[in-house]
């Protein structure tokens, strides 16, 4: 997890330079920082729910499903209302250089909409001791990573055309990444999955 975290800012600037690095991890910042203090709050209560009924885990699980059900629409309001009006806004408060910063945080949304979720619920998976099924995640998550980035590079994407196709792409990891936590989890597969796509 660390290194999926720390590797697209030291590559992205490593292959288009400091400027777009730099850009990426502004654009990654804005977002995630606020999804971060969500997802452990999240966890915790999990966590937490998990000790105090572990008589009934049937309905522990269930309502783990409800609570995503609900994050999917509650949190899509916020991130749906910053990739509509971040554009504009954002070179009004902070100047006309940061131009390029909102655009990719308005690319970055439904990427980092999708972590949100899925970072928050992927403690169901160790409680339900079924951390290799994790550990398995995480590694599909860097070498998706890994490959996402090599392969924008190779096919000679560059700028902020290679930050954007990367956070549409990632987009596409995390939903698959996301499908597979609430089968794994025992969630309500079909209908989660449609609705993370929605």
């Amino acid at each position: 997890q660390v290194i999926s975290n720390n590797l697209p800012p030291i590559l992205i600037t490593y292959i288009l330079g400091v400027y777009l690095g730099g850009l990426y991890y502004i654009a990654y910042r804005v977002l995630i920082t606020p999804v971060s203090i969500f997802s452990v709050s999240i966890s915790q209560y999990i966590g937490s729910s998990f000790h105090n009924g572990q008589q009934d885990l049937n309905i522990w699980n269930n309502k783990n499903n409800y609570l995503l059900q609900m994050m999917l629409f509650v949190f899509s309001v916020p991130f749906i209302l910053i990739s509509n009006y971040i554009e504009p806004i954002f070179p009004i408060v902070f100047g006309p250089d940061w131009n390029d910063t909102s655009a990719l945080i308005q690319c970055f949304t439904s990427w980092i909409f999708l972590r949100l979720i899925y970072d928050s619920f992927t403690i169901t998976l160790s409680l339900k001791q079924k951390s290799k099924i994790k550990m398995y995640m995480d590694i599909f998550i860097f070498v998706f990573t890994l490959t996402n980035i090599l392969t924008l590079w190779k096919m000679g994407f560059n700028g902020i055309d290679f930050l954007k196709y990367f956070s549409y792409v990632h987009t596409i990891g995390f939903l698959i990444i996301f499908c597979a936590l609430n089968y794994f989890s025992n969630f309500e597969f079909t209908k989660n999955s449609l609705l993370a796509i929605i």
